[in-house]
């Protein structure tokens, strides 16, 4: 019970016995700021211990075989308590990537992949304030990355345009594929910022982003 104490104190949670005992993830985990204070409303959504704990499960789909993640998820509740501190005292850094060739339609492209400490800020912040502040903004053929939607979603919306197209110009068409090189890299992030603060961007959330 003495480690058990002080794992709580170490984290900024209050856990139940069973997470603390058994490293077990309980359903709802009950946080207090990393302080060690009593909970208040000022927990902002992306450091919510709760919302990073859901952002590090969706992380890790699709990479749990990686050796970077199992290590992060080894000490998830210290990782999680270490990045609820460095986010809520703005201390927080992006951490160097990794880097490796894609060789897609002929092409090659140089990924620039996030660490998993990174890709889990990432998800809070996206999962949590991002997305529902966007999603109605969306066009309707959008479903990247979006509940409720994907990759069936997708083709169903692209046979919806076939055969709208089909209906009005018969088999006289065709399909343009396009790839900007280093969309993220090149956008007018300036002009990004103003699409989310007029949507009503709190301040911290600018910070990050």
């Amino acid at each position: 019970m003495r480690r058990g104490r002080r794992v709580q104190e170490r984290l900024s949670f209050r856990l139940s016995a069973e997470v603390v005992n058994m490293g077990t993830p309980c359903d709802e985990l009950r946080q207090v700021c990393y302080t060690g204070e009593a909970p208040t409303d000022e927990i902002h959504p992306i450091y919510d211990a709760n919302n990073l704990y859901r952002a590090g499960l969706a992380a890790r789909v699709g990479s749990a075989w990686k050796p970077e993640t199992q290590r992060f998820w080894w000490r998830w509740l210290y990782n999680i308590a270490d990045l609820q501190r460095d986010l809520a005292d703005r201390t927080y850094e992006d951490s160097i990537g990794t880097e490796f060739i894609l060789r897609e339609r002929g092409h090659e492209r140089l990924i620039v992949g996030k660490r998993i400490r990174d890709r889990v800020v990432r998800h809070s912040l996206c999962d949590n304030v991002l997305a529902p502040a966007t999603q109605a903004k969306l066009i309707y053929e959008n479903c990247a990355s979006q509940i409720g939607k994907g990759i069936d979603r997708q083709r169903q919306i692209l046979e919806e345009h076939l055969h709208r197209h089909y209906r009005q110009h018969g088999g006289d068409g065709y399909i343009l594929l396009m790839d900007y090189s280093k969309f993220y890299d090149n956008v007018r992030h300036d002009k990004a910022s103003e699409m989310l603060r007029n949507l009503g961007m709190d301040e911290y959330t600018m910070w990050l982003t």
